[in-house]
């Protein structure tokens, strides 16, 4: 019985082209050149590309700061917080509070 199940679950029968099935749930397979290149480490190109990306004004950290600081001050702060985020990447350690943010909502 649990043979049969893990064998489903990882089967391909009635998937579309491009797509995979997990649990049921339907995803679109990665092309091998994006697979690949997601495994190379990331350079601080890619962390700045990340934060220009992000709204400016978008869930502040717990000190306050918003993406608009980082981008704006990227001249000051961008080595260090490349530095950050490289370690992050090559010890497979997020440090608990990088993941805080202060959200808020207006009533209006």
């Amino acid at each position: 019985m649990a043979v049969g199940y893990i064998q489903t679950l990882f089967s391909t029968s009635g998937v579309s082209s491009g797509m995979y099935s997990s649990s049921g749930i339907l995803f679109p397979q990665m092309a091998l050149a994006r697979a690949m290149d997601s495994e190379r480490p990331v350079n601080s190109t890619d962390i700045r590309r990340a934060i220009f990306g992000m709204g400016p004004l978008q869930a502040p950290g717990i000190d306050g700061f918003n993406a608009l600081f980082f981008q704006h001050n990227w001249d000051l702060v961008g080595a260090n917080v490349c530095h950050f985020i490289s370690n992050i990447f090559s010890s497979g350690i997020i440090p608990e509070e990088i993941n805080r943010t202060l959200l808020s909502c207006s009533i209006n």
